[in-house]
Order: C-alpha cells, then sequence, then structure tokens
C-alpha cells in the first residue's frame, strides 16, 4: 500500500477513479522518475476521463501508445519505439532499458543520433518524422534515464497493492 500513500498517488487515483489493477499500475507508473519527470500524468488523466483529444507525435506511434492514450508509460513501450519506430537494433534498445533500469542518462545518450535519424527514415506505409518530432520523442524517452517502470512490475505492485487493501 506504501505506494499509493503519498497525497499526489491518492490525487491521482482521485482524478482517475481508479477502479481496476490496470489503473492502479498505470498510477504506480506515474510515480516513478521517468513519468513524472516528463509531465504526462496530466496528459493521461485528461485524456482517459474524455476531457482531452488522445493525441500522437506522429501516426507511427499509434499502434504503440493507444493503450496508454497516446502517452509513454513503460520501459516495453520505449523498447518497442526504439525498435519499430527509430529503427533501432533490439541489442541497441537493450542499451536504452539498461540505461533506465540503472538510471544512467550517459549510458542512453550515446543512442540519441542513431534514435533520432532512425525516426527521420521514410517508412513504406508514410512519412518519416520531422527533425523537430524526432528530437520531441526523443526527449520523452531520454527522461526515463531518471527510472520507469516496465509494466510487468507496475502489475504486480498494483495487484499485490489491490489485494493488500
Amino acid at each position: 500500500m506504501f505506494q499509493y500513500e503519498s497525497e499526489g498517488a491518492r490525487r491521482t487515483l482521485r482524478q482517475l477513479n481508479a477502479r481496476t489493477v490496470q489503473d492502479l499500475a498505470v498510477a504506480n507508473a506515474f510515480f516513478k522518475p521517468g513519468p513524472a519527470t516528463g509531465g504526462l500524468a496530466d496528459a493521461f488523466v485528461q485524456r482517459y476521463r474524455g476531457a482531452a483529444p488522445v493525441r500522437f507525435l506522429h501516426p507511427a506511434l499509434e499502434p504503440i501508445l493507444a493503450p496508454m492514450m497516446g502517452v509513454l508509460l513503460f520501459q516495453e513501450q520505449i523498447l518497442r519505439v526504439a525498435v519499430e519506430v527509430a529503427g533501432l537494433s533490439w541489442e541497441q534498445a537493450g542499451y536504452l532499458r539498461r540505461g533506465m533500469s540503472k538510471m544512467d542518462a550517459a549510458e542512453m545518450a550515446p543512442l540519441q543520433q542513431a534514435f533520432e535519424q532512425g525516426c527521420q527514415r521514410q517508412p513504406p506505409d508514410g512519412p518519416g518524422f520531422t527533425p523537430q518530432q524526432a528530437h520531441q520523442l526523443w526527449e520523452q524517452v531520454a527522461v526515463f534515464s531518471g527510472y520507469g517502470f516496465n509494466q510487468g512490475h507496475a502489475t504486480a505492485y498494483a495487484d499485490v497493492s489491490y489485494r493488500s487493501a
């Protein structure tokens, strides 16, 4: 239960009108430094409640970010974006994951150029990212060097918290 005792966590749970273990997992993930630093909690809450439209920085992100209302929240999303959108190898995506897990921005930084250039390449099904969009997406990914949950951990903690309550 300690995961949900802070005033910010309780406020988010009320705003979400959390009803499911998945709602608890989302709220739990928002209070890790990566998503919290990125300021994405408010956007998610507004979109979740229907008060704001779900938007995507680029259409290529929709298949990955649609379940989370267009918001980067979990490590798995970052890995998918790195491989499926930026065209990085799984080995390179592993370096991103390791940087997120170790809270080490220096480990993630060498991948910035490859990530941004990969986003700008012309995919077969539409236009690539503009340089500004690619950089903005990298900035959203880079905040996860402050640590972000993977979805399995967030969900497991949420389930234990729910049962404990």
